[in-house]
């Protein structure tokens, strides 16, 4: 059985249904004749879509496409994604089956599939093509960043702020060494409740009532007071000294190293 593909138009169908988005699919329309006359009946299509009119790689192909030949002419709906459309040639090759099987015969030769007129525009969208205009609100989601996509070359001066910030979303492992001095901190941005004690002594609070001065000062700011020693009860004051003993209470040391005049004597 010999046949011949005589009419070959291809394009994408524009096909607006409410709701409905458009898919990858595109209407391929064709010319069968059996032995030099028009076929009719139903037929049964495989497409195979390569990368060369001849030879080359397959890039997709649909198989046992049903359609009915009426004087000739088939309709096809074809599908094999959005990905074997991104700029290079693609070629398409079709082989069919007479009604009730048969030998299947590849109709050579293969097809380039051209331009629809809306869709030459697509191949101007290269670098640079889509602008921020064109990108609706909110339509870049995080989902839709690789990790690592967004580096601080890519941020505009001052465009992350406390406010893009999540809670608890920096750590210490994220901060390089150095990266925040006192420049970087604001007035009153560090309370007592973020300072660790053990390591920085707080500023000194507490205070002494006349009479005691400070003994001890803890690592929170607060101190330990004791009395002051002024009539001598532990020592020789220095207003003077009450209610001694002689032999008892005297200035100086026991074991004759050192001769002193003991006082009351």
């Amino acid at each position: 059985m010999k046949k011949t593909l005589i009419i070959l138009i291809a394009f994408w169908s524009q096909i607006n249904l409410a709701q409905t988005p458009l898919g990858d699919y595109f209407t391929y329309q064709g010319e069968l004749q059996v032995n030099g006359q028009v076929a009719n009946g139903n037929y049964e299509f495989e497409a195979q879509f390569y990368d060369a009119s001849t030879n080359g790689n397959v890039v997709g192909n649909n198989f046992n496409i049903a359609a009915t030949v009426t004087d000739g002419l088939f309709t096809l709906q074809l599908d094999i994604g959005g990905g074997a459309f991104e700029g290079d040639e693609v070629w398409i090759e079709l082989l069919v089956t007479p009604p009730g099987g048969g030998t299947q015969v590849s109709l050579l030769p293969r097809q380039l599939i051209t331009n629809s007129p809306y869709s030459i525009q697509a191949k101007y969208v290269g670098n640079d093509g889509v602008s921020t205009i064109s990108i609706v609100n909110a339509a870049v989601t995080t989902s839709k960043l690789a990790n690592a996509a967004v580096t601080s070359a890519k941020l505009a001066g001052d465009s992350v702020t406390s406010a893009k910030i999540v809670n608890g979303t920096i750590e210490t492992v994220d901060i390089s060494s150095q990266a925040v001095t006192r420049v970087q901190i604001a007035a009153n941005t560090i309370q007592r409740s973020e300072v660790d004690s053990t390591q920085i002594q707080e500023r000194v609070t507490g205070t002494c009532e006349t009479g005691s001065s400070i003994r001890v000062i803890a690592q929170d700011g607060s101190v330990t007071c004791e009395t002051d020693d002024t009539g001598g009860s532990a020592g020789w004051g220095l207003t003077g000294n009450a209610g001694t003993t002689p032999g008892t209470n005297f200035i100086g040391t026991t074991d004759n190293k050192l001769a002193l005049h003991r006082l009351g004597e």
